[in-house]
């Protein structure tokens, strides 16, 4: 009974703190509005800061990449004394994105969400913190030359795997997690994929964005 409490149990807090719509709480409680009724709708850190601004947004953020860091150590701690690094880390990084499928289908909020690259950060920071230190520098130049965040998450996911494969060699736990959470983040940014290819995905301060309804864009949103 302890071994399948010490399997499940930080799984299952990964899928339930990963599923907490922060944006949404955030929005309603220090904005009085509904997040999911402005810009792209999502209810991650960019959308919440293009309608209410950079701290708002960077409040979001950090607590997003907590909600998946969080049961990511706990997964790592439960298991290390028991089985091993090994086992160790596959415990982490199932509790990891078990957040991260949380945190993109919420199970509080209809099976929506975010788009999973702060997930990815959270995991990294516990896991991997050599390349969240390279990622995260690459991802904010890639937002600050361009002004286009999806194209920063997009390079991010894809880069992520050959960073792991160089700085980590014969780490298969740490591969798997790099290329699922690749897949994901990808996945959840198709529709922006689609945008980027036709030149039509909107920048960072564009001006306007956040007025328009769901209806008319579903621009990047972490």
């Amino acid at each position: 009974m302890l071994t399948v409490l010490r399997i499940v149990g930080p799984i299952v807090l990964g899928y339930l703190l990963g599923g907490i719509p922060f944006g949404v709480i955030v929005s309603r409680v220090g904005y009085h509005s509904d997040i999911t009724t402005l810009g792209s709708g999502n209810t991650g850190g960019t959308n919440v800061f293009r309608n209410f601004g950079w701290k708002a947004g960077l409040a979001v953020a950090s607590l997003d990449v907590a909600k998946a860091a969080i049961p990511t150590a706990v997964g790592l701690l439960a298991a290390s004394k028991a089985w091993g690094p090994d086992a160790a880390e596959w415990l982490a990084i199932a509790a990891g994105l078990a957040a991260a499928a949380g945190h993109s289908y919420s199970p509080y909020f209809r099976l929506r969400g975010g788009k999973a690259v702060s997930s990815a950060a959270g995991i990294m920071v516990v896991l991997m913190p050599l390349a969240a230190a390279l990622l995260m520098p690459f991802f904010v130049l890639v937002v600050a030359i361009t002004r286009i965040v999806s194209l920063a998450s997009v390079l991010s996911a894809l880069v992520f795997p050959v960073i792991t494969f160089v700085l980590y060699p014969g780490r298969t736990p740490l591969l798997v997690m790099s290329l699922v959470a690749s897949v994901l983040v990808l996945w959840r940014h198709r529709s922006n994929i689609g945008r980027l290819l036709r030149g039509e995905e909107p920048r960072i301060g564009g001006g306007g964005l956040a007025l328009k309804s769901r209806a008319t864009t579903d621009e990047e949103d972490g």
